[in-house]
């Protein structure tokens, strides 16, 4: 049982699974209904798999606290991040199931022996941003669990649509994805999602999901499109649209902008955006899913001119897409705290092996060496050529 009933309560559906969210306030659910949709959509009227609840009980945290502080602790692995799982210090007791402390944001997680409730209760420092961050972090973290139970791949990429089908771009940090993104929807594509994909298994085709997160736009990226710069300046702001601090966006120098954005330094520069902020920016349209039509890894090279789309085969494509898993190692994992509410118990190892190549063979595959003049002519007449 969780320890109050909050009165504001919506379920999100995602590919494989859906997951119900009540919160104390209703800003903080609208909030997280404007940053999840349109990849999540809202079910109206049915229940979640899985249940996530908010409760803001200063009494009810140092209780929990101090039972935690009283048990032998040990270090759980609990978000995923690109590439790595983040942990934190973790009890289970009998009473209150197994419990996770962030220090550096003052959240505790309690996670309920049925897998089936997960309860979020922030501490007296907590704030209204961490509050919103340990939410959107648990909805993801359970929707990406219940997808890849369902037979679908977390891959480290970005993802527009053209023509009605999907074009993912994969990789490491600073490869050139998020540039890339831009550039194509400034060309007339739409948005899907900037950092993260999950790419189901059909009969006739994959089709990639986008995962919402903050969009990070660097210096380095924004000297290409210094009017992404002007427009967010000289924009008004609202309080569920403030995607800033919520995963390590830091605010970019004016400088970075470009001499075309501004005449003089004095305007904000552009820090994290939440996804439907970024597409109002570039004045484009979200999409949720799509077919997979190709496979792009992105690759800076000051040796290219401009954009060279190379196609590859199907064995670096398959090493290339191993390499891009958003989760650790060469093959798809769960974090501890979330592995129970896997339901098929599936052979993780094989499904990633079986998976990649299924995708690598349906799609067109792609390495894009990105030179200092690749932005000229784009992505999108390259693979239109």
């Amino acid at each position: 049982m969780l320890k109050r009933q909050c009165p504001h309560e919506l379920t999100f559906a995602y590919p494989g699974g859906s997951i119900s969210v009540a919160t104390p306030d209703w800003p903080t659910l609208d909030w997280l209904t404007h940053f999840l949709t349109p990849s999540f959509r809202i079910a109206a009227g049915s229940q979640g798999r899985t249940r996530i609840q908010l409760t803001d009980d200063l009494q009810w945290f140092d209780q929990l606290k101090a039972n935690m502080d009283r048990g032998e602790t040990s270090l759980m692995t609990c978000f995923t991040r690109d590439g790595s799982f983040a942990s934190f210090p973790a009890v289970a007791t009998e009473a209150d199931g197994t419990c996770l402390f962030d220090d550096q944001s003052q959240m505790l997680y309690r996670i309920q022996e049925d897998r089936r409730h997960v309860e979020l209760v922030p501490a007296r420092t907590q704030t209204k941003k961490g509050r919103r961050k340990a939410l959107l972090r648990v909805v993801r973290e359970i929707a990406s669990v219940q997808s890849i139970d369902r037979r679908s791949l977390p891959v480290h990429g970005s993802c527009f649509a053209m023509d009605g089908q999907a074009v993912m771009l994969c990789g490491p940090k600073r490869s050139g994805k998020t540039t890339l993104l831009m550039d194509s929807l400034r060309r007339g594509a739409s948005f899907v999602s900037n950092d993260r994909v999950t790419v189901s298994a059909v009969a006739d085709a994959p089709i990639a999901h986008g995962m919402p997160t903050i969009v990070n736009v660097r210096p380095d990226s924004l000297r290409f499109f210094p009017r992404l710069g002007l427009r967010y300046s000289t924009a008004p702001t609202f309080d569920r649209d403030l995607g800033d601090d919520l995963e390590s966006a830091e605010e970019l120098p004016s400088q970075a902008l470009g001499a075309e954005s501004f005449a003089d330094d004095s305007r904000p520069a552009t820090k994290g955006l939440t996804p439907r902020r970024f597409c109002w920016l570039l004045q484009r349209q979200a999409m949720s899913s799509l077919p997979l039509r190709s496979i792009v890894f992105p690759r800076i090279d000051s040796t290219a001119s401009g954009a060279a789309l190379e196609s590859i085969g199907t064995e670096q494509a398959l090493s290339l897409l191993q390499q891009s898993l958003l989760t650790p190692g060469p093959h798809m994992q769960f974090p501890e705290a979330f592995a129970a509410f896997a339901e098929s118990k599936a052979d993780l190892k094989r499904s990633t092996e079986d998976l990649c190549r299924m995708l690598v063979t349906q799609a067109a595959c792609y390495v894009c060496r990105l030179g200092p003049y690749a932005y000229r002519q784009g992505l999108l007449a390259s693979l239109a050529a």
